[in-house]
């Protein structure tokens, strides 16, 4: 994908907006337009959001969305009756997660468009350098990292995989398994990836933090939303988060991982699904 970056730059000197440097700005009607250094094409980005204020945005979303699942959750124990183990076999929180989920999306896509940038330039939503192939060897990165560190967690530091897998399991063997299908492999990738690596990395790569500061700023932030893991499943977490991150930067496009994160919990998901109960041993 390197060599493919140069040609394409090499061949397209010049964006149809000149991209200026980290911290500056250009006034696009009323509201300055933040962009990405130029340095770091082909992740071509524009946001009307400073750092500050698009963190306290994507910290409001996710307080809301997420309080919504949860206080609903809380509502429907309170009046059923239900165990917490019970509740998410009757489906309703599962339910109330992905109206959760749509939640963060709409949020993502209206702040995004809420200041002038565009939610195409704000979310990095442009085709990826390098086409299909792109995708193809995006999601071989994303494969065989995430097969090393299972391996050396298994067999080295002897870590259980049913301990991140938890309450999944009988989740997805249970009569609500299509909406939990739903939930992980296309719900979780658009609110997660439109959100952080979206909207949040876009406003803050032009601030004094630079792309390896907003990277680190924003794969903390998402690990903090799978804080339910062992500690090797929020390590594992952090470490996708930053080859989703090195991807974005790589391809220019939030579309690859997109891609690969639906591929990637699609794949878990299916596992849990069709797969015997001692592949896992849970």
């Amino acid at each position: 994908m390197a060599g493919e970056e140069t040609t394409n730059a090499a061949a397209t000197p010049e964006t149809s907006v000149p991209l200026v440097g980290s911290g500056d700005v250009q006034a696009v009607g009323s509201s300055p337009l933040r962009r990405a250094p130029a340095s770091l094409w082909p992740y071509d980005t524009a946001t009307g959001w400073g750092p500050w204020g698009a963190f306290f945005i994507v910290v409001l979303i996710a307080v809301v969305s997420l309080g919504v699942a949860m206080i609903g959750s809380a509502i429907l124990m309170q009046t059923s009756g239900r165990s917490p183990r019970e509740s998410m076999g009757s489906g309703a929180p599962l339910a109330l997660f992905f109206v959760a989920q749509i939640l963060m999306v709409l949020g993502a896509l209206l702040a995004a468009r809420a200041r002038g940038g565009g939610v195409s330039r704000a979310l990095a939503l442009k085709p990826p350098v390098g086409g299909v192939m792109t995708y193809v060897k995006s999601l071989a990165i994303v494969l065989i990292a995430v097969a090393l560190f299972t391996a050396f967690t298994t067999y080295v530091v002897h870590h259980d995989a049913c301990q991140d897998l938890g309450d999944m399991t009988s989740l997805f063997r249970g009569p609500w398994w299509p909406l939990a299908l739903v939930v992980i492999g296309a719900g979780a990738p658009l609110s997660e990836e439109l959100l952080f690596r979206g909207f949040l990395q876009t406003a803050l790569v032009p601030s004094r933090l630079g792309y390896v500061g907003a990277t680190l700023v924003t794969t903390t932030f998402w690990t903090l939303l799978h804080a339910g893991y062992s500690i090797i499943g929020m390590i594992e977490v952090f470490m996708i988060g930053l080859i989703f991150a090195w991807l974005l930067r790589r391809t220019g496009s939030l579309r690859v991982t997109l891609a690969c994160h639906a591929i990637y919990n699609t794949g878990i998901a299916l596992l849990l699904i069709f797969a015997p109960s001692q592949t896992f041993g849970c």
